[in-house]
């Protein structure tokens, strides 16, 4: 093993049974043939078995440091903020899955059993809720089967159960639930990162649903606010601006769209200039929401992953979209 390029500096422990303590095939492998950072006889003394383990970290602090940093992203809760309410009623649990999210930049509500959770989600609101399955009082059953009944599909938060069974029975239940998937216990932190990386994306995506809802496209009053301080009553300008703003922004969308087809790196340079673009040309002419949120991709887009590239883009695609027609009405309505 200690041939292979990546694994030179492994530490490796010997471990043998009694038996074989005065072998002297073993203390041959032991003192010549392998380079062993100690060894150990079996059955494994707790004590002895810590030292070793202790030794052999120190003898490869590299290994330790990789493994926590591969693991563990501080930054996570910067770049994806997040509310999330931990439903666990084992004191242990609590503690662990705890540190695990403050390790990853977050911090964490706990509710003990399914009637804290209702009373905290009428108290404020929750992007994500870890469920336990098997709370007393209330389980997680019952608990989200009520969420799901009391709030409306955009502001009731993502539920992903927390349970000790992997069986695809367990997937589907969920699924009917009312949840958005599962974790085992002990929890991994990759998995327990993906589900933190996709709740932020589908945040994200109700955001700007809510906006699209919630705001008109164009801010007609300041629009012709701004043509009437600029030219007067020159309209014959408005309809210049608004052509040329036009005409300049469905050709980047049409190089936003080949990249979305066929990425490459020379070509995420160009995009990444058209949402700078987009962003100053779009408050120009008043459309506020397809600006915010070119400034709000701009400002995440290196944070993105090729997926969550794609779903920004053919948001912001789709908000051009709308804002395009607006204009073209006012203009020629």
């Amino acid at each position: 093993m200690h041939s292979l390029p990546d694994y030179q500096q492994l530490p490796i422990i010997l471990l043998h049974s009694l038996d074989q303590e005065q072998s002297p095939e073993l203390s041959d492998r032991w003192t010549n043939q392998i380079e062993f950072v100690g060894r150990l006889s079996k059955p494994l003394k707790h004590k002895s078995f810590k030292n070793i383990l202790l030794r052999a970290c120190h003898s490869s602090p590299s290994v330790a440091v990789a493994a926590a940093q591969s693991l563990y992203d501080r930054s996570l809760g910067q770049r994806y903020p997040l509310r999330i309410l931990l439903a666990e009623d084992n004191l242990t649990n609590q503690k662990v899955i705890s540190q695990i999210l403050y390790r990853l930049g977050y911090t964490t509500d706990i509710a003990n059993n399914g009637y804290e959770v209702l009373q905290k989600l009428e108290q404020s609101p929750y992007d994500l809720i870890l469920m336990d399955l098997n709370m007393p009082d209330l389980d997680g059953w019952e608990t989200t089967r009520q969420i799901c009944n009391t709030y409306s599909l955009e502001k009731c938060p993502r539920i992903v159960a927390l349970t000790a069974h992997a069986f695809a029975s367990v997937e589907t239940q969920c699924r009917e639930t009312g949840m958005h998937g599962y974790l085992t216990k002990p929890i991994r932190v990759p998995d327990l990162t993906q589900v933190l990386q996709n709740t932020a994306v589908h945040k994200a995506e109700q955001q700007v649903k809510h906006v699209e809802e919630e705001q008109a496209a164009i801010d007609i009053f300041g629009l012709q606010t701004f043509i009437r301080d600029l030219a007067g009553e020159d309209w014959n300008f408005l309809q210049d601006l608004v052509e040329a703003y036009i005409h300049d922004s469905d050709q980047y969308v049409t190089e936003l769209m080949d990249y979305l087809a066929a990425p490459t790196t020379e070509q995420k340079t160009v995009v990444e200039r058209i949402i700078h673009t987009l962003k100053s040309s779009s408050h120009s002419m008043f459309a506020l929401p397809l600006s915010t949120l070119c400034h709000r991709i701009e400002h995440e887009w290196l944070s993105y992953d090729r997926t969550q590239q794609c779903g920004a883009l053919e948001t912001l695609i789709q908000e051009y979209q709308r804002a395009k027609t607006e204009l073209q009405t006012f203009i020629h309505g």
